[in-house]
């Protein structure tokens, strides 16, 4: 991920969509720059309303969905939220095995949907 941003953010109405630009979330140099560059942007953004877009996401690590969980409780402190859209495949499988489609606000649909 040189060359492109691991994480594209464009704001809409309503909220933010982030687009995630990686296929694999499993390697720890792109988990740390994935989560890095998630909160970052949490941080100078409080209260913000994200759709993260994991369409392109083919693989993640539970190591990603406990970022994923922290991340949401800093937006939720701040008045914020997070919507998971475009979840699919091994992605989809992974959350439910970790029982965090229970956790998580999950659109499965191409449609991009706000957080709030």
């Amino acid at each position: 991920m040189t060359t492109q941003q691991i994480i594209e953010f464009e704001a809409k109405d309503t909220f933010t969509l982030a687009t995630v630009n990686a296929e694999s979330l499993t390697d720890d140099q792109v988990i740390n720059q994935f989560c890095r560059t998630l909160t970052a942007y949490a941080e100078i953004n409080p209260g913000i309303k994200l759709c993260l877009n994991l369409i392109h996401v083919e693989f993640c690590s539970i190591a990603v969905l406990t970022a994923l969980f922290n991340i949401q409780l800093r937006l939720k402190r701040e008045q914020g939220s997070m919507r998971l859209c475009g979840v699919h495949g091994n992605v989809r499988k992974v959350l439910k095995l970790a029982e965090m489609d229970k956790v998580f606000r999950i659109s499965t649909s191409r449609h991009l949907h706000p957080a709030a």
